[in-house]
C-alpha cells in the first residue's frame, strides 16, 4: 500500500536522497530485513506516516542504533536510491583506474 496517495515514487526517491545525504538513512542497502504487520506504534523513517496494522512494515536490521522501519512503497524508493548510489559510485571507480592505467 502506498503511504500516501498524492506522493509520487519520485516525491519518495527525493526524499530518500535527502534522508541519506543528511544522514537519516543509511546509504547502502542492508542485508537483514525483517517485515510483519505494523503496529501502529512506528512511524515511517522516510514519509513520516504511522504503519498501519494492515501494512507491511520493514524494518531494516544492522548498521545503527535504532530501527529503521519503512512502508513498502518507501523502503522500495530507499532501496533503489542505495542501489543507484552504489552503481554509480562503482562506473566512477571503474573509470578512476582505466584512466590510471
Amino acid at each position: 500500500m502506498f503511504p500516501d496517495p498524492d506522493r509520487s515514487y519520485n516525491d519518495l526517491r527525493a526524499r530518500a536522497r535527502q534522508r541519506i545525504d543528511s544522514g537519516q538513512l543509511p546509504a547502502r542497502v542492508v542485508e537483514t530485513l525483517a517485515a510483519g504487520y505494523g503496529s501502529s506504534l512506528k512511524a515511517c523513517c522516510l514519509c513520516g506516516q504511522m504503519i498501519t496494522p494492515i501494512e507491511v512494515e520493514y524494518e531494516l536490521c544492522g548498521g545503527g542504533t535504532q530501527a529503521i522501519t519503512l512502508h513498502i512503497a518507501c523502503y522500495t524508493a530507499w532501496r533503489d536510491e542505495c542501489l543507484e548510489r552504489t552503481q554509480d559510485g562503482a562506473a566512477a571507480e571503474q573509470s578512476g583506474s582505466t584512466r590510471a592505467s
